[in-house]
Protein backbone atom coordinates (compact mmCIF):
# COMPACT_ATOMS: atom_id res chain seq x y z
CA UNK A 1 0.00 0.00 0.00
CA UNK A 2 1.44 3.53 -0.63
CA UNK A 3 1.93 6.37 1.73
CA UNK A 4 -0.64 8.13 0.33
CA UNK A 5 -3.60 5.81 0.14
CA UNK A 6 -2.61 5.20 3.90
CA UNK A 7 -2.91 9.13 4.36
CA UNK A 8 -6.22 9.54 2.63
CA UNK A 9 -7.49 6.28 4.94
CA UNK A 10 -6.30 7.92 7.61
CA UNK A 11 -7.98 11.16 6.48
CA UNK A 12 -11.35 9.53 5.86
CA UNK A 13 -11.51 7.75 8.69
CA UNK A 14 -10.98 10.90 11.13
CA UNK A 15 -13.47 13.23 9.24
CA UNK A 16 -16.24 10.55 9.96
CA UNK A 17 -15.18 10.59 13.35
CA UNK A 18 -15.03 14.18 13.52
CA UNK A 19 -11.70 14.52 15.38
CA UNK A 20 -9.88 15.66 12.36
CA UNK A 21 -7.64 18.33 13.49
CA UNK A 22 -6.17 16.97 16.34
CA UNK A 23 -4.98 13.71 15.24
CA UNK A 24 -3.89 14.77 11.16
CA UNK A 25 -1.35 17.58 12.74
CA UNK A 26 -0.24 14.89 15.13
CA UNK A 27 0.77 13.12 12.28
CA UNK A 28 1.83 15.56 9.72
CA UNK A 29 4.46 16.38 12.05
CA UNK A 30 6.02 12.99 12.91
CA UNK A 31 5.55 12.31 9.14
CA UNK A 32 8.03 15.60 8.74
CA UNK A 33 10.14 14.68 11.59
CA UNK A 34 11.93 11.78 10.03
CA UNK A 35 11.48 12.17 6.57
CA UNK A 36 15.20 11.13 6.28
CA UNK A 37 15.21 8.06 8.50
CA UNK A 38 13.84 5.53 6.11
CA UNK A 39 13.98 2.69 9.07
CA UNK A 40 12.14 5.00 11.81
CA UNK A 41 9.41 6.33 8.87
CA UNK A 42 9.14 2.60 8.22
CA UNK A 43 8.17 1.89 11.23
CA UNK A 44 6.00 4.56 11.94
CA UNK A 45 3.93 3.94 8.57
CA UNK A 46 3.14 0.77 10.09
CA UNK A 47 1.50 1.80 12.98
CA UNK A 48 -0.01 4.15 11.18
CA UNK A 49 -2.14 1.69 8.71
CA UNK A 50 -2.66 -0.70 12.35
CA UNK A 51 -4.50 2.66 13.63
CA UNK A 52 -6.12 3.15 10.66
CA UNK A 53 -7.17 -0.12 10.66
CA UNK A 54 -8.53 0.07 14.05
CA UNK A 55 -10.42 2.94 13.24
CA UNK A 56 -12.39 1.47 9.89
CA UNK A 57 -12.97 -1.36 12.07
CA UNK A 58 -14.24 0.40 15.25
CA UNK A 59 -16.83 2.04 12.82
CA UNK A 60 -17.93 -1.02 11.43
CA UNK A 61 -18.39 -2.87 14.48
CA UNK A 62 -20.17 0.24 15.81
CA UNK A 63 -22.38 0.08 12.58
CA UNK A 64 -22.87 -3.58 12.95
CA UNK A 65 -24.16 -2.97 16.34
CA UNK A 66 -26.52 -0.54 15.26
CA UNK A 67 -27.85 -2.34 12.82
CA UNK A 68 -28.65 -5.79 14.48
CA UNK A 69 -29.43 -4.57 18.52
CA UNK A 70 -32.88 -5.32 18.99
CA UNK A 71 -35.49 -2.85 19.79
CA UNK A 72 -37.92 -5.43 21.91
CA UNK A 73 -39.50 -8.65 20.50
CA UNK A 74 -38.94 -9.68 16.59
CA UNK A 75 -41.63 -11.28 14.38
CA UNK A 76 -40.72 -14.08 12.30
CA UNK A 77 -41.07 -12.64 9.76
CA UNK A 78 -38.85 -9.76 10.53
CA UNK A 79 -35.86 -12.52 11.99
CA UNK A 80 -35.87 -14.30 8.96
CA UNK A 81 -35.50 -11.28 6.89
CA UNK A 82 -32.38 -10.23 8.94
CA UNK A 83 -30.57 -13.84 8.28
CA UNK A 84 -31.44 -13.66 5.13
CA UNK A 85 -34.15 -15.63 4.41
CA UNK A 86 -37.59 -15.62 2.60
CA UNK A 87 -40.76 -17.31 4.39
CA UNK A 88 -43.48 -19.15 2.37
CA UNK A 89 -46.46 -16.94 1.97
CA UNK A 90 -49.53 -17.91 3.76
CA UNK A 91 -52.77 -20.10 1.31
CA UNK A 92 -55.53 -18.23 0.77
Amino acid sequence: MSHLSLYRRLYRELRIAGSLAPVWDYVVKETRQFNGDHKIMKERLEQLSLYVDYLENSRLHQDLIKKYTGKGELSVEESARIVGLKLPQEPR
